[in-house]
């Protein structure tokens, strides 16, 4: 088995790989970041070399796997050259749809051998220039983006519950950037985009220089395509000092992939309360609930984080669990609720910045 987690890039190649430039091997400029390898197109890879050399490209995952190795047809003169990939791992499986890092790597005749990998000098940047806005009609939300970055988009009520999680950590191109959203929370239960308190958040930290998205192959799970080559996956080591030329880091850059899927929890009632016609639950008296985390994958993923599960109707807050176990059950009393029907939302949040959401609809009896 293939363990690249840690992805511990020694001293040396940091030095060679941020002179490359000086020694004679560097990337260019690529107009193009995001590409469909499904619609068969190729995406072109330019660099430049100052003495003759032979050249390979190494594809690497986000999480460090080298998927696939690119060559020259023997050496290439000085000058600017280009290698083209399909988007293909070294088995020809078409990768998922995710963000992927180049490396350059060229030997002289001599046997010097120069390396330009944008992981050892860019990547995690925090970018605090996202601003964001969100179409009152559509619920679309456009931002801007000064380079490529992984990004955070969540919607909830202010200083209340997180009711939709958007895109979590996801890969995106530099530009304007349109996040398509109802308007809804996660159950299509509450209009949170038409409540005044309602709030959209976007974060976001820059992917290596160099990187890749692909797109158009959604159907392909990445954790389930890294554990079919037999990848290990797992966090990257987390430096000392989270900053890089005067810039912060985002500690959720050093995090695995696998680590910003969101859990997807599950609440039931204990006991057979009454149901009014369109499917709320009636409550004249405490109200017994089961919170938990059904999927074996995602019971794992928490087992190495602590947690706590915050109770919320209509998005304000009623009630907190501090717990590292599931199921959790907790008791909810008619007075509570109040008058009339709520929305009873759940939100369980990690450590590590994850937020699992659901929701149900309760009627307090009359």
């Amino acid at each position: 088995m293939k363990v690249f987690a840690s992805l511990r890039i020694a001293a040396v190649l940091l030095l060679v790989s941020q002179s490359a430039v000086a020694a004679g091997a560097h990337w260019l400029e690529r107009g193009v970041t995001e590409f469909r390898p499904t619609a068969g197109n190729a995406l072109s890879l330019p660099f430049r070399l100052e003495a003759p050399a032979t050249v390979s490209v190494e594809i690497y995952s986000s999480d460090g796997a080298r998927l696939r190795v690119l060559e020259s047809s023997g050496e290439l003169p000085a000058g600017d050259h280009e290698l083209r990939w399909d988007g293909r791992d070294d088995h020809g499986v078409l990768v998922p749809d995710e963000a992927y890092v180049p490396v350059l790597v060229a030997t002289a005749a001599g046997g010097e051998r120069i390396v330009d990998d944008p992981r050892t000098y860019s990547g995690g940047e925090t970018l605090d220039d996202v601003k964001s806005s969100v179409d009152a009609g559509t619920g679309a939300i456009r931002y801007r983006l000064s380079r490529p970055a992984r990004v955070l988009v969540r919607a909830g009520i202010g200083g209340g519950a997180m009711m939709r999680s958007i895109a979590e950590w996801a890969p995106r191109p530099a530009g304007a950037v349109v996040e398509r959203w109802d308007g809804y929370d996660a159950d299509g239960l509450m209009r949170v985009l038409d409540d005044p308190r309602g709030r959209v958040l976007v974060t976001a930290f820059a992917l290596p220089a160099r990187s890749i998205i692909t797109v158009g192959n959604a159907a392909l799970s990445y954790v389930e395509y890294a554990k079919a080559r037999g990848e290990e996956l797992g966090d990257k080591a987390v430096p000392a000092v989270l900053e890089r030329n005067g810039e912060r880091l985002s500690r959720y850059y050093y995090s695995a992939v696998e680590r910003y899927r969101v859990p997807r929890i599950e609440v039931t009632t204990i006991g057979n309360p009454p149901k009014t016609a369109d499917g709320a639950f009636l409550v004249r008296e405490p109200l017994s609930l089961r919170v938990d985390v059904p999927d074996v994958a995602d019971r794992r993923l928490l087992e190495t984080s602590s947690y706590e599960v915050g109770f919320f109707l209509d998005g304000d807050f009623v009630a907190e669990e501090e717990r590292g176990y599931l199921p959790l059950t907790w008791q909810l009393h008619p007075r509570q609720l109040g008058e009339g029907r709520k929305v009873l939302t759940v939100n369980l949040s990690t450590l590590d910045g994850l937020v699992a959401v659901k929701s149900i609809v309760l009627q307090a009896a009359p």
